[in-house]
């Protein structure tokens, strides 16, 4: 297989990717059609070159009528000039990143409605050289009602309610946690949860979220004490 993918990749002036532009052009509409999210395929100056059959079916478009538009057709008008340069930006710097992380992303189908999505973005160098960028895009709209209908019934808890990270960051309290402790939820998130507990016992503590961490299990916090 090796010896055979460098003879092609020598005849048809590949940059050493072990595929040729012949199976390249066969390969990728097979891998890309066969993925379960949006996948689109653009140029440095952001026209689409590909897009997969998810896509088309995410954003309503027909099996060639997103081919030589630009990218910004899928994405809200009121930030396409925006994401021009942020595009632009990319190019300048490519690498396998999500794209707007911590950012709630508006995706814009074709009759007009707009959806929350997931981008993640990844360059390819084809075997002439050329730089491209792919783009993974998924519909999360069942994600964020989960996570509505989650923060509904933690909201409507008796008791206080504190989500923490693993370093014990708070990322998020209900209403009772506000009552009860004084602070805002603005106040807390991002603050150590030791922040809620009596200042003599807040380094000792550290230690015990570290082992709880280590093997965590339902159970309650310091039985006994």
């Amino acid at each position: 297989m090796r010896d055979r993918d460098e003879r092609g990749s020598a005849a048809h002036g590949s940059s050493g990717t072990g595929w040729n532009t012949v199976e390249l052009a066969t390969l990728f509409p097979s891998l890309f059609d066969a993925a379960p999210d949006g996948i689109v395929v653009v140029d440095p100056e952001g026209t689409i070159l590909l897009a997969n059959r998810q896509t088309k079916a995410l954003f309503g478009y027909g099996p060639e009528e997103l081919v030589g538009k630009k990218v910004e057709v899928l994405i809200p008008e009121a930030v396409r000039e925006v994401h021009v340069g942020h595009r632009d930006a990319y190019m300048d710097n490519p690498q396998v990143r999500p794209m707007g992380a911590n950012l709630d992303l508006q995706g814009v189908r074709k009759d007009g409605t707009e959806f929350p999505v997931e981008i993640s973005l990844a360059p390819i160098h084809t075997p002439d050289d050329r730089l491209l960028v792919m783009a993974a895009v998924r519909d999360i709209t069942e994600r964020i009602e989960a996570e509505r209908r989650f923060r509904d019934l933690l909201e409507a808890a008796p008791d206080a309610m504190i989500l923490v990270e693993e370093d014990g960051r708070i990322v998020l309290v209900n209403q009772q946690t506000e009552d009860l402790f004084g602070y805002s939820r603005n106040a807390l998130i991002g603050e150590p949860i030791e922040t809620l507990i009596p200042e003599r016992f807040r380094e000792a503590h550290v230690g015990h979220r570290d082992g709880y961490m280590q093997d965590p299990a339902v159970r309650p916090m310091g039985a006994g004490l």
